[in-house]
Order: structure tokens, then C-alpha cells, then sequence
């Protein structure tokens, strides 16, 4: 899986444009980075005033029990299927 770019590059981009040396896709060029990428974290940041890159979440927690998990439950009680 590929990983995420660096802060540090996210600050130095936006740094790069804050004092206008070039157009978002100018300075996409010049990092090496997609337009949409640059388009995505430029709105972020003017969304949320974020420029760290979001921390992933993890979907909710499992309801099914360790116990079954490990398809170690008491076999003597019926399904109820």
C-alpha cells in the first residue's frame, strides 16, 4: 500500500504557494505531485486550517465476541440457525 505523503512536503507546498511561486498546478509539477492532490490539500487547509496529513481511523469495533472470534464456543448449545 502506498504511503501517505509527509507533512513536511504538505507545508513546504503550501508554504511555495502562500508566497505565490506558482499556480497550484505549477507547484504540483515542481513537487512531483498530482494536481488533485495539491487541489485536495490546498482546500483542506482553507476548509479546516489543517496541513497535517488526517490520522485514519479505523471502522467501528467488531460485536462478534473473542469466544467466536476463535470458533472456540461451547459446541454442546445448539445453533440457532
Amino acid at each position: 500500500m502506498p504511503q501517505p505523503y509527509s507533512n513536511d512536503l504538505r507545508r513546504k507546498f503550501l508554504q511555495a504557494y502562500d508566497e505565490d511561486k506558482g499556480t497550484l498546478e505549477e507547484l504540483a509539477e515542481q513537487f512531483r505531485v498530482s494536481l488533485g492532490w495539491a487541489k485536495k490539500i490546498s482546500a483542506r487547509r482553507t476548509r479546516t486550517g489543517e496541513v497535517n496529513a488526517p490520522v485514519w481511523r479505523h471502522g467501528p469495533v467488531s460485536r462478534v465476541t473473542p469466544l467466536f472470534r476463535t470458533g472456540s464456543a461451547d459446541k454442546s448449545v445448539p445453533s440457532r440457525t
